[in-house]
């Protein structure tokens, strides 16, 4: 009996390699694909000209130019459109601009000649030039004006003198009653100075509270009187002092830290009525009605001018008797003094002053007259 395992066996091996066959067929195949496919590829890729193929080019080139004058106003840089001759070269590849270095200080000429390289003159535009600067004229001030210059005197210094004086202060209130006092003036001239002292006090019972005092005392010139020390004593305040200084030509204060040039003939608040009749004794016909005597006059803190005006000739009642004298006014100004002071000039006594008033803003009037004239050197009038 012949035995059926051996082609059972055959069979089974063949139909196993027929699978495998198929098998590596199908891979075969697939293999063949991908060959395939590469050689296409390669093929197309021999096609002439494929990297020299046109790429689309943006015709409108974006040029940024900056300058100076454009960071300083826009802070934003403008779109320019590229010139018309530039538009050639947009093919070519652009030339790189040179790097332009930071700025620094030069400490010498050469060094400042090479802080910056010089850039080609397409890359920034010129710098605009800048209009020269506008100098604007500016005036000068005009210097202070000085002091006019003093009118020229005749002058005769009254002898010395003491003069006693009755003083009345009045008020325009009713209801307070007058105040009576004394004064006295006291001037004095040895040699080429002199000394004068201006006295008012109460006038009591049985002896006068002094209130008041005001000195002078200095050289003489061919001005007049030259004062180098005037000083004033109140009851209810300080004395204050007022130094000339004739070497300078100028005057200060203890009151204040002013110093202040003067003029010739410049006189303080006791003087002046002394210089007032050393020019009328020194020539009576500088004295006629109308005229201005003005003197410059030194006071606690600054520099007056006090401007008199003659009046016409008066007749003044005193204890003493009826004078002739010329009325001088000083009449107020508004900014300088605001009282009114009035001196009346006696020629027939050597020009003293018979009698002083002042007429204050608010009204009160105090009027100082002579009761008895003290000569210094011959017997009492």
């Amino acid at each position: 009996m012949i035995s059926t395992k051996p082609d059972s066996a055959l069979k089974l091996y063949q139909r196993q390699l027929m699978q495998e066959l198929k098998h590596k067929r199908t891979s075969l195949v697939a293999a063949l694909l991908t060959i395939l496919l590469h050689i296409m590829l390669l093929q197309a890729s021999s096609i002439p000209n494929w990297h020299n193929m046109p790429v689309p080019r943006i015709e409108q080139v974006v040029q940024i130019s900056l300058s100076p004058s454009t960071l300083l106003e826009d802070r934003q840089p403008a779109l320019v459109s590229p010139p018309p001759e530039l538009k050639a070269q947009q093919d070519q590849p652009k030339p790189r601009q040179p790097k332009i270095s930071e700025p620094k200080l030069a400490t010498n000429s050469e060094e400042s000649q090479q802080i910056i390289p010089d850039a080609p003159a397409n890359d920034l535009p010129p710098k605009p030039a800048e209009p020269p600067a506008q100098t604007l004229a500016v005036p000068e001030p005009e210097p202070e004006p000085s002091p006019a210059a003093p009118a020229s005197y005749t002058l005769a210094l009254p002898e010395s003198v003491e003069l006693k004086m009755a003083l009345l202060r009045t008020d325009p209130d009713s209801t307070r009653a007058p105040i009576y006092g004394v004064g006295t003036i006291d001037w004095s001239i040895e040699g080429d100075r002199y000394k004068l002292s201006i006295e008012a006090g109460l006038d009591m019972l049985f002896t006068s509270i002094n209130l008041y005092r005001l000195t002078s005392e200095g050289g003489i010139n061919s001005f007049g009187l030259a004062p180098e020390l005037s000083t004033e004593a109140r009851r209810t305040r300080a004395k204050t002092a007022t130094h000339f200084h004739p070497e300078d030509k100028t005057v200060s204060f203890s009151a204040s830290s002013a110093k202040l040039a003067i003029q010739d003939g410049a006189q303080d608040k006791a003087s002046f009525v002394m210089q007032l009749a050393s020019i009328g004794k020194g020539d009576p016909s500088q004295f006629y009605a109308g005229r201005e005597i003005s003197l410059q006059v030194a006071e606690e803190k600054e520099l007056s001018v006090f401007v008199f005006t003659i009046l016409e000739k008066v007749e003044l009642s005193t204890k003493l008797g009826t004078f002739s004298t010329w009325h001088l006014v000083r009449a107020p100004r508004p900014g300088a003094y605001s009282s009114q002071l009035e001196i009346w000039l006696a020629p027939a006594t050597g020009w003293y002053p018979l009698q002083i008033r002042n007429t204050e803003s608010n009204g009160i009037v105090t009027t100082q007259s002579v009761i008895k004239i003290i000569p210094k050197n011959t017997p009492d009038l």
